[in-house]
């Protein structure tokens, strides 16, 4: 026996026949089996080990992953496709994450690029790294390592997928 699947008109087809209430048929409309597109998050990090497991837990949680290894590669990433969300390292060579947070919200101010939250991951937090992560536009700075349960938490409410 092969089971194939079925398109709306063939389940209308087959459910026509059926017998429902007076006007409850007409309701009845299949519905697609997938939902949304996944969101997109850029993880930006220099550690080859940070955006391995970064990425791996995202995409664990449905989530689209590009990575850029500096905060220039992640400017240029968001020209060219802006993400829904961007994790971002505090500290890079060529440009830092606090520097790249500030250039992409002046990008996002002029209407150059879409807006989108930036999270910057630290690994020396302090309640003062964190003051300065929010000013240079940062919508929240965490504490590295971040957990998969942690990590899905923030991709959630930031984006609104899952």
């Amino acid at each position: 026996m092969h089971v194939y699947p079925l398109s709306p008109h063939d389940l209308d087809e087959m459910t026509r026949s059926l017998s429902f209430p007076d006007g409850v048929a007409d309701t009845i409309t299949p519905e697609p089996l997938h939902g949304p597109p996944p969101a997109t998050i850029l993880i930006v990090d220099d550690g080859p080990m940070n955006l391995i497991v970064g990425q791996g837990f995202a995409e664990a949680l449905g989530y689209v992953v590009q990575t850029a290894t500096d905060g220039q590669a992640a400017i240029d990433a968001c020209m060219q496709h802006a993400p829904d969300m961007v994790l971002m390292d505090l500290h890079m060579p060529v440009l830092g994450g606090a520097e790249a947070t500030m250039q992409l919200r002046a990008m996002q101010r002029r209407g150059d690029i879409p807006p989108f939250p930036i999270v910057i991951l630290t690994a020396g937090w302090s309640a003062e790294v964190r003051r300065q992560c929010m000013e240079a536009g940062a919508d929240e700075c965490l504490a590295k390592p971040l957990s998969m349960a942690d990590m899905d938490a923030e991709l959630a409410r930031r984006t609104g997928h899952r």
